[in-house]
């Protein structure tokens, strides 16, 4: 039997709209979960994604809707809220909007915390953070990282960037980039940097290559959200605290199904903490201070595409001989450097494989590698598989990831 909407329409699925930002892979990542939910609903769902930037209180009031989920950002779409006549559940609000709706929260402590313990391991004895002021998200990053720094026995000095707002969204202005330079010139090196979200993390890498520091040799930094825009397209790549935004969006819709359903085992409040960190190229960095290394480290990358590069232009970079060079690195890191110039090779093919459609024998070239066949060897030797075959498989990941992404809209 066809149920009734409340204005007594006849329906089939239910209209859910959910309102959350669009243009970042958590929006999207989110609104994914939720319509893999309601597809699982036996009277279906019809998911509405829009953007807080399209103005939700006329979203809201221009259709008839079962149920919402909504990232509230304006006190005109928080009285849209508490006028609502559908359930409603927010995602990720402030403690003092709304207290009596119900909510998902993303455990943004768990998220400082587990940043600092990352780097922590890094073996690095000065700490920053970087982040932005009366933001919630950032607010809560920042007091639970600089905690876990403090519990290490070490400072950690904290930038705070004013808020500059576009549609809605926080970005970092011309100001802001301007305090992120001055602050960071000031900081000792090796320096290791959390950062309130990915976009910070971003700017930073842009202000370290300016200002020629290397990353993460003398500059290591960690982001958010593992935003894919900011994480993955950055050189080198940025190392980020993961949150499992599809599953969020799973839960939040179950808590919608409940209140629509009239039951009362809602929960009030539910947390979501991160799942892994999303370790890359920005804090891939030698653990202790032994700057020889660092210096050696530094070396081989820069000079990753020179197939003549010798183990004793490396020492001289660092300034040991090379069988000091050989001793401390198997300390520091536990292999040789030659070993170590293997490993960052191939992690370079790795990305050029998986995100450019350059051919073997280029990325070959690009690497280092004297030759292809050289480089299947070495790639076989550390992946398993040969690059062919990895490019396959990243390429069969990608259209995975793309084709779920477009069975939500």
């Amino acid at each position: 039997m066809k149920h009734k909407g409340r204005s007594g329409r006849e329906k089939g699925p239910l209209r859910i709209l959910v309102s959350v930002f669009l243009d970042v892979r958590w929006g999207r990542s989110f609104v994914r979960g939720v319509a893999d939910f309601g597809a699982s609903v036996p009277t279906g769902w019809v998911v509405f994604p829009r953007s807080p930037a399209e103005n939700f209180p006329e979203v809201y009031q221009s259709g008839e809707w079962d149920g919402v989920i909504v990232q509230v950002t304006d006190v005109e779409s928080i009285e849209v809220v508490r006028a609502a006549t559908c359930p409603v559940v927010l995602v990720d609000p402030r403690p003092e909007v709304l207290p009596e709706s119900p909510r998902i929260l993303f455990d943004h402590p768990e998220v400082g915390r587990v940043a600092a313990k990352h780097l922590l391991e890094t073996g690095r004895r000065h700490f920053g953070f970087f982040g932005f002021d009366q933001a919630k998200l950032s607010e809560e990053r920042e007091q639970a990282f600089v905690a876990a720094i403090g519990q290490a026995g070490f400072d950690c000095a904290v930038t705070r960037i004013p808020i500059e707002l576009r549609h809605h969204r926080i970005r970092v202005g011309e100001g802001g980039r301007e305090i992120m330079r001055e602050a960071l010139e000031a900081l000792p090196r090796p320096v290791a940097i959390g950062c309130g979200n990915d976009e910070l993390s971003r700017v930073l890498l842009e202000l370290c290559l300016d200002a020629g520091l290397a990353v993460p040799e003398e500059v290591a930094l960690i982001g958010g959200d593992d935003d894919d825009l900011f994480c993955r397209t950055s050189q080198p790549s940025l190392s980020s605290v993961s949150l499992p935004f599809t599953e969020a969006g799973q839960t939040a819709a179950d808590v919608l199904q409940r209140l629509m359903r009239g039951r009362g085992d809602a929960p009030l409040v539910t947390r979501v903490g991160p799942s892994e960190v999303a370790a890359r190229d920005s804090t891939r960095v030698v653990p202790g201070e032994d700057r020889a290394i660092e210096a050696a480290v530094r070396e081989l990358h820069r000079r990753v595409a020179d197939p003549k590069l010798r183990m004793a232009e490396v020492a001289a970079a660092a300034k040991l001989s090379v069988s000091s060079l050989e001793r401390r690195f198997q300390r520091a890191l536990g292999c040789t450097p030659l070993v170590k110039l293997r490993d960052v090779r191939v992690t370079l093919a790795k990305r050029m494989l998986g995100e450019t459609e350059k051919s073997v024998n280029e990325v070959a070239r690009t690497c280092g590698f004297g030759s292809a066949s050289r480089f299947g060897v070495a790639f076989r030797e550390m992946t398993g598989m040969s690059p062919l075959a990895y490019r396959r498989d990243a390429s069969r990941q990608t259209q995975s990831r793309g084709a779920g992404e477009a069975g939500t809209k």
